[in-house]
């Protein structure tokens, strides 16, 4: 389900013309089960991630950079489901989805 509230803020940092540095981060309020119509299960906690950036840009046309999402490896579900409602909770059952834990990406953009 969708959260009531949200908060996503970013900030960078430029060294001169080719070095960049930045964070993003963004913090969901908990979350009612998808399938508990009646909202009595308990929610989804509320998560705040963090992600960082590297910009390397030898030239205007060219940029090397590395991210690593999920910076502080926080364990967090985006989602939770129940099928079935009453049949899942005589035995206490939730579907969890996870999200990806600390992970990193490196690339390469080129302008054409």
């Amino acid at each position: 389900m969708v959260p009531r509230n949200q908060f996503t803020w970013g900030a960078s940092y430029a060294w001169g013309e080719m070095l960049t540095l930045g964070f993003d981060s963004f913090w969901i309020d908990d979350q009612f089960v998808t399938g508990d119509d009646a909202n009595t299960a308990s929610p989804l906690e509320n998560y705040f991630v963090t992600n960082a950036h590297l910009v390397y840009a030898p030239k205007e046309e060219i940029e090397i950079f590395f991210r690593v999402n999920n910076l502080f490896d926080k364990l967090y579900s985006t989602r939770a489901v129940t099928i079935g409602f009453s049949e899942a909770f005589a035995t206490g059952t939730i579907f969890f989805n996870p999200a990806p834990e600390r992970n990193m990406t490196v690339g390469t953009r080129v302008k054409f």
